[in-house]
């Protein structure tokens, strides 16, 4: 599963042995308010491993501490604001809210397969044709069309069909099942779309 991290820091100034607090905080797009995500008791919680959603460093500097969230990439999380509160001797202090990127479904993914005009996706992975001509079409969706490397392959063969950039047009001609594997990278993370096509 991808991961969202973010970091900070905070500046204790001189009262580095004095005991404060972080709180993460977060607002979904559903949400109207900021909702407790993880906290810290600083110096004490830095440098400990926790299996949790923030953790905390100490740096070169004694004074400055390295904060980390660490959130998984899932849609409820898709551009949703981050902020971060410093309580210090019963005063708090804020960080900038933060958007986080946006999250896609795992089902909306990066490219849109067709066979001869039907949909590939991952609730159809086969396709059945009356016609042994067969036209595969591969594009990638708009949001990630730059960086966009296609490989159309035939896995009965093991052969490369076509690679291109953004989109990927194969003429062939099939009799019974044949297997493929669209092979694409977007921002250099490879993924794969795997179908059959029977006719």
């Amino acid at each position: 599963m991808d991961r969202i991290i973010m970091y900070g820091k905070v500046d204790l100034n001189e009262n580095i042995h004095s005991l404060s607090v972080v709180n993460f905080e977060i607002k979904r797009q559903n949400e109207t308010t900021l909702q407790f995500i993880c906290f810290l008791q600083i110096p004490k919680d830095c440098d400990k491993h926790v299996d949790n959603y923030c953790s905390c460093f100490k740096t070169d500097d004694r004074k400055v501490l390295k904060l980390v969230l660490n959130l998984t990439a899932i849609t409820v999380n898709s551009e949703a604001e981050i902020r971060a509160e410093l309580v210090y001797r019963e005063t708090f202090f804020y960080s900038e809210i933060r958007k986080l990127p946006i999250v896609y479904a795992s089902d909306t993914d990066g490219v849109l397969v067709f066979v001869n005009a039907q949909s590939i996706h991952t609730k159809q992975t086969n396709v059945t044709l009356n016609d042994t001509r067969v036209i595969v079409l591969s594009t990638c969706r708009e949001k990630f069309v730059l960086g966009c490397e296609l490989e159309l392959i035939n896995l009965e063969t093991e052969t490369l069909l076509k690679s291109e950039k953004e989109i990927v047009v194969y003429n062939g001609n099939f009799n019974g099942t044949t297997h493929f594997k669209l092979k694409y990278k977007i921002c250099n993370i490879q993924r794969n779309i795997s179908f059959s096509i029977t006719i």
